[in-house]
């Protein structure tokens, strides 16, 4: 007790050492805590967020790989070489056999062109349809919405003629032009009375390819087995339409880029605005929530040329009786309409969705439609027709661009796209050859798309000489609605090229025991697989955490040295200033290890003291984030926080580092000052006080 006392007093007598050396060692303390509990949870969020969406805790890709294999990696992914998989069945059942793995996922992640449409092939088609239908009346009202576009059309490529670009553009399509041209003529729409699919396909073929609107849209997909990917990631949910059948092929939008790339754009700034002020942002300091309201009232005669004359009526009167205006001309309503505030936004916004919406091309791309993706490679395109099911999102990730990025489709769809001949793509051109009246698959063409083999590089066969001559239009058809019909089964899926593979582990399975099994398995059996983490596998996203705690670690590592040196040097100068004490405490009696203990203590007690004072104060920032949590504060956040919200954990660990890193750099730092306070003699005593 009587060590204490000494200590105490000694720590008031230097009370502005005490409390610089303190502070030091309570924010180090707070800092370790908060730290390791942040760092800690947002290794546990980033790792739901990857490992339940698309990566497994483990991938695996070929062996023979000329680049290492990333799943975040951008549009030159496209262009990495990572190998293939051509025996997945035998991979599968060897890795779901090793102790610890519940599910191998068949993979293939790649991008596709999709072309969004414009307003006039749209009206067009639902003109073709009302024509085909009998529906004389409908198609009329069809019919002079066309002949409105077409106008505006030709006005436009007018106005734009000036330009050296158009000229060159118009020089290149000069018989189109001429054709819109023509459409000035008041006896070419006449025709459409006695002649109606006349007229049809001269728009259809001449003029729709001139309509502005039109958007090249990148997607990035993975090629799975669908029914498979739905059970094993437990963030996939569908949002709107259903999952793709078993067996079958199809796609699935993610809901992120289906809003983003095929929304109206109109309503999808509304939709941002709203997302905003959900948020609790305010209208007033919501800098891009007016910029978002300024281009909607810039580009109102964008929607007013989507409608025909009902839906014009339909919106006119919904406007005015909103307005509570006369004005007729439906532009200069919207304009109004659309310039939204902080008190008029919430109606607003569901006025639009009541009266406008249902009147407009709401998506280029509907559920339900047949989408036409075109991938690239090999020196040729390659064009997929596969129908669109639905949209999904990843639970609580339905905001990150990071897992939004990625769309769904099947296997045999991701096959035919990435350019690979099997024999069922074979026996379907066969099928068609034959309908229409084409002569046998020679031999020699057996041998160019591999015989007899499961598959065949489609660089080796880029002029599919197997179609040639063939009327593509006749069985194009044919074979769109048969591959939507077919039903795949398992063999046929598994039987076939995947690019990677996400492993799904056991709950509870141990990490570094499993990874170190499926290697062994990967040897043993000679599948030829590069096995990797789901960190690795997941790049830059994978080692954020790592920077972030080596960047922690760091500043720690610092502020430790600092304190570490501040108490040396404190405890030096104590040391040297008790002189005459020490030695007459040695001068009575007390023995060097009584000296020791005493310095000791006294950094013991400052230790305790600041460093507990620093892990309550850590603990209770934790426990606050924790209730109250922090929100995402941009899409990134959003991915890495696996939702809106990050809440650490407090655990016993953090606060047992902690303690333990004060209690090191402490005694760390005391222990050569008490060494020499124990070397003070009486005699050094006395000579001091002379």
């Amino acid at each position: 007790m009587i060590l204490v006392r000494i200590a105490l007093r000694n720590l008031w007598l230097h009370k502005f050492k005490t409390l610089v050396v303190g502070g030091i060692l309570l924010l180090g303390t707070a800092l370790v805590v908060v730290g390791n509990a942040v760092l800690d949870r947002l290794d546990e969020t980033t790792a739901i967020a990857v490992v339940n969406s698309v990566s497994g805790h483990a991938q695996l890709y070929s062996a023979d790989a000329k680049d290492e294999f990333e799943i975040f990696k951008g549009f030159d992914s496209s262009t990495r070489d990572v190998g293939t998989i051509q025996n997945f069945r035998q991979v599968r059942e060897t890795i779901e056999a090793v102790p610890g793995v519940r599910t191998v996922v068949p993979m293939g992640m790649d991008y596709a062109v999709v072309f969004s449409g414009n307003i006039l092939d749209v009206k067009l088609s639902t003109l073709r349809e009302y024509l085909d239908a009998g529906k004389r009346e409908e198609a009329d009202v069809v019919f002079r919405h066309v002949r409105r576009i077409v106008d505006v059309l030709r006005e436009q490529m007018s106005n734009l003629h000036e330009l050296a670009d158009m000229k060159k553009v118009m020089e290149r399509g000069k018989e189109n032009f001429e054709a819109l041209e023509n459409t000035k003529d008041a006896g070419f729409w006449e025709g459409y009375a006695d002649k109606p699919y006349d007229v049809l396909e001269f728009l259809e073929n001449k003029i729709a390819k001139l309509a502005l609107g039109e958007d090249l849209i990148w997607l990035r997909y993975i090629g799975t087995n669908t029914e498979t990917f739905e059970k094993t990631f437990d963030r996939f949910e569908i949002v709107e339409g259903e999952r793709i059948p078993p067996g079958r092929r199809g796609f699935l939008f993610n809901k992120l880029t289906y809003e983003r790339h095929f929304k109206n754009k109109t309503a999808w700034r509304m939709d941002m605005i709203k997302e905003r002020l959900d948020n609790g942002d305010l209208y007033e300091e919501c800098e891009d929530c007016s910029t978002w309201a300024g281009q909607n009232v810039r580009q109102s005669a964008s929607l007013v040329y989507q409608m025909d004359e009902v839906a014009s009526a339909a919106v006119r009167k919904g406007l005015q009786a909103h307005l509570k205006s006369d004005e007729s001309d439906l532009v200069k309503l919207l304009e109004v309409f659309l310039d939204v505030d902080a008190g008029n936004f919430a109606e607003r916004y569901t006025l639009f969705y009541d009266v406008i919406s249902k009147h407009i091309m709401l998506y280029t791309v509907n559920i339900g439609d047949t989408l036409v993706l075109t991938a690239f490679g090999g020196g040729y395109q390659r064009k997929v027709p596969v129908k669109v099911y639905g949209t999904f999102r990843f639970k609580s990730l339905d905001r990150s661009p990071i897992a939004g990025g990625f769309n769904v489709m099947d296997l045999m769809t991701f096959r035919d796209l990435y350019g690979y001949m099997t024999k069922e793509k074979l026996a379907e051109i066969e099928a068609i050859r034959k309908e229409i009246g084409g002569g046998e698959i020679t031999d020699d063409e057996d041998d160019l798309f591999g015989g007899d083999e499961d598959l065949v590089d489609a660089e080796a066969a880029t002029s599919f000489e197997a179609t040639e001559g063939l009327d593509m239009t006749a069985g194009g058809e044919r074979y769109t609605n048969e591959i939507h019909q077919r039903v795949y089964t398992l063999d046929e899926i598994e039987d076939g090229v995947v690019l990677n593979a996400a492993v799904m582990f056991e709950d509870g399975a141990d990490f570094d025991d499993t990874m170190e099994a499926i290697r062994a398995a990967n040897d043993e059996h000679k599948l030829g697989m590069n096995v990797i983490t789901w960190r690795t596998a997941a790049g830059m996203v994978g080692k954020f955490i790592d920077v972030i705690r080596a960047v922690l670690y760091g500043a720690v590592f610092v502020i430790f040295i600092v304190a570490l040196v501040i108490i040396n040097n404190s405890m030096m100068m104590s040391t040297m200033e008790r002189t005459v004490e020490i030695g007459t405490m040695r001068a009575i009696g007390a023995q060097r290890g009584f000296v020791r203990s005493m310095i000791l203590l006294e950094t013991g007690v400052l230790a305790v003291i600041f460093g507990g004072g620093g892990a309550l104060l850590g603990s209770v920032a934790v426990l606050i984030m924790q209730n109250v949590g922090v929100p995402a504060w941009n899409d990134i956040t959003y991915f890495i926080f696996a939702g809106p919200r990050f809440q650490p954990t407090l655990l016993p660990s953090h606060l047992i580092v902690a303690v333990t890193a004060i209690a090191l750099v402490g005694f760390g730092s005391t222990f050569y000052p008490a060494m020499l306070a124990t070397r003070v003699t009486p005699r050094e005593a006395m000579a001091a006080e002379d």
